[in-house]
C-alpha cells in the first residue's frame, strides 16, 4: 500500500515559504507553482514543492581569484 502524501492547504504553505498568503493565491491564479485542486480548494503535495524550489535555486558561480 502506497503512503498518501501530505498536502498543504494555502496558510500552512504560507507559513513553510514565510510568505503572505495572498502571494499563493496570485501565483494559484497565474499557474506559476504546482497544485491540485480540490473543488473549490487548492491543495499543494510537499514533494512538488520542494522539487519547485529546486529548480528554482540560484547557485553560485566560484570565481578564481
Amino acid at each position: 500500500m502506497t503512503a498518501i502524501p501530505a498536502l498543504l492547504n494555502v496558510p500552512e504553505l504560507a507559513l513553510w515559504l514565510n510568505i503572505k498568503e495572498s502571494t499563493i493565491r496570485k501565483w494559484v491564479c497565474y499557474r506559476k507553482i504546482p497544485f491540485i485542486s480540490v473543488g473549490r480548494s487548492v491543495r499543494f503535495q510537499r514533494e512538488d514543492i520542494e522539487e519547485w524550489l529546486r529548480q528554482r535555486s540560484v547557485g553560485v558561480e566560484r570565481y578564481p581569484r
